[in-house]
């Protein structure tokens, strides 16, 4: 009889322990997840206010920014498969129209700079402010826009990853003049898309239209 009762007690135990360990294992990988999860979107959010200062430069002064101060898509896109298990459909679709946008910024600066550096001519590199260089090569008016849209994109996407990050303040990236008119800031808000809040956005950029 007691030898009965022992196995049985026994058997519980070992049941008790199997569940404990599968109870600790899971916590321990929802830790480990939360955890590569804050971590990818720290490295996004920083990736993204690079991004924006390096868009910054060009908006203000109307020049391409130098090769060395590239947009590194492959860093946004990176935290895809991370962020897409963590994200809601509204934050996921704004951080992955602003992945979308910066490569589109890429092509389209591909495509000017290439072709201008056909003829083999070295590009004159100076420095702006914010420490950032710059090629002296006008951007052409639907690369501007497509550039601006693009900047207020990000800063939505980096602004909506801030609950889902261990550090919650992010820094403003402030524009100054842009080489844009009232009407061609209005045209570039609506080329980004219903994504952003393009009220919002036209309140912060009402000081900053300029003369091209």
């Amino acid at each position: 009889m007691l030898t009965l009762v022992a196995a049985a007690l026994g058997g519980v135990i070992a049941l008790l322990a199997q569940i404990t360990l599968a109870y600790l294992q899971t916590r321990a990988g929802k830790r480990r997840k939360k955890e590569e999860s804050e971590a990818a979107v720290r490295v996004i959010r920083f990736h993204f206010y690079a991004s924006q200062r390096v868009l910054q430069a060009s908006l203000e002064t109307g020049l391409w920014w130098s090769s060395e101060e590239g947009l590194n898509v492959a860093a946004a896109g990176e935290a895809l498969n991370t962020l897409a298990d963590l994200l809601p459909e509204e934050q996921w679709r704004t951080y992955t129209a602003a992945w979308r946008r910066l490569r589109g910024c890429i092509q389209r600066y591909n495509a000017s700079v290439c072709r201008s550096g056909s003829n083999g001519s070295p590009r004159v590199v100076t420095e702006v402010p914010h420490g950032h260089n710059v090629i002296l090569q006008p951007v052409e008016l639907a690369d501007l826009k497509f550039l601006l849209g693009t900047f207020v994109t990000v800063d939505d996407a980096r602004r909506q990853l801030e609950p889902y990050g261990r550090d919650r303040s992010t820094a403003c990236v402030q524009l100054g003049q842009l080489r844009l008119t009232k009407q061609e800031i209005d045209e570039a808000l609506e080329g980004a898309g219903h994504l952003v809040d393009q009220n919002r956005w036209r309140r912060i950029l009402q000081s900053s239209e300029g003369i091209p």
